[in-house]
């Protein structure tokens, strides 16, 4: 849980740096359900890495 400093901090990264890392936010099942539906996404549309 984040503290009333915690987010602070945090929203002064977003307004300094334009983002911030909150770690632990997900749990790890959700992590890796995302990587898988990527990789499928990806897969199934041909793509891969950008060119830029």
């Amino acid at each position: 849980m984040l503290t009333d400093a915690d987010i602070q901090s945090h929203a002064e990264r977003i307004r300094d740096d334009g983002y911030t890392v909150i770690e632990r936010a997900a749990s790890p099942d959700l992590v890796e359900g995302l990587k898988a539906a990527v990789e499928r996404i990806e897969r199934e549309h041909n793509l891969g890495l950008a060119r830029t």
